[in-house]
């Protein structure tokens, strides 16, 4: 069972949550929002076991180069129609071209990277092509690489705090994080940490300890949660990350401090 991080009311106490896959803040990918209801309604289709009504939703291209036969031989000898859901991550445009990279999650867990390729017809997305990475699929992180995923963000969120300059830290972020939010954004959100001047060099020299078992859910977000303590101090730590191959990358900080 997970345990929640409850502040102290005597304690001094600072949260920050920020923004994670889909927008805490509500914040959509307009410009690709149609991209991914076009992938999400093919997908369906697939899951459905509606291959016929799939193969003519994809584009004139794809069935021009792909027959009925080919297409329905190949869905079932990926097995995708099994999945359970799929997490979608950055997308990008040129033109009528597009491509939008996910994470597909298959029972027991299963997770697998994929580039869908989309090319725009007649006003409308439409399936181009699908790439799913068999050959790399994501892989759960030992407890060592655990400990340097959440040592890394931590020392990164310190040292931007202490010197007011976020930039490494955003560096380190996943592709689909930077697509909504930049530095300035980034050091605003933990402006209370700035603004409170925070002594928090403790933390270079503390380990880390996890509070809860570090595990992927059903979306493929890999969830870290514990502290770094001192005898007088301590910084809770709530840490999300997305595969982006070949490596986790952040999505989400939330931090408290007291």
């Amino acid at each position: 069972m997970k345990k929640k991080i409850k502040s102290s009311r005597t304690g001094l106490v600072f949260a920050i949550f920020i923004l994670f896959i889909g927008g805490i803040f509500g914040i959509i990918w307009i410009n690709s929002y149609s991209m991914i209801s076009a992938s999400e309604k093919w997908f369906s289709l697939v899951k459905e076991n509606k291959l016929q009504e799939a193969y003519e939703e994809a584009s004139k291209e794809f069935q021009k180069g792909t027959s009925f036969d080919q297409f329905s031989t190949l869905i079932k000898k990926i097995g995708i129609s099994d999945y359970k859901t799929i997490n979608w991550g950055s997308r990008t445009r040129s033109g009528n071209s597009a491509v939008a990279l996910g994470i597909v999650i298959f029972p027991e867990n299963k997770t697998l990277p994929m580039e869908v390729r989309l090319i725009k017809e007649e006003g409308a997305w439409k399936l181009l092509g699908i790439n799913l990475k068999t050959d790399n699929p994501i892989r759960t992180p030992d407890e060592k690489e655990i400990q340097g995923l959440a040592q890394k963000a931590i020392k990164l969120f310190v040292e931007a705090v202490q010197t007011k300059d976020f930039s490494n830290l955003y560096g380190s972020i996943a592709d689909q994080w930077k697509a909504q939010i930049d530095a300035t954004a980034l050091a605003t959100a933990f402006k209370s940490f700035i603004d409170k001047k925070m002594n928090l060099s403790f933390v270079k020299t503390a380990s880390v300890e996890f509070t809860e078992a570090p595990a992927i859910d059903e979306k493929g977000v890999l969830k870290l949660v514990g502290h770094s303590a001192s005898k007088k101090q301590d910084l809770l730590f709530q840490l999300e990350y997305a595969y982006e191959a070949p490596a986790w990358k952040l999505v989400r900080i939330n931090v408290q401090a007291k």
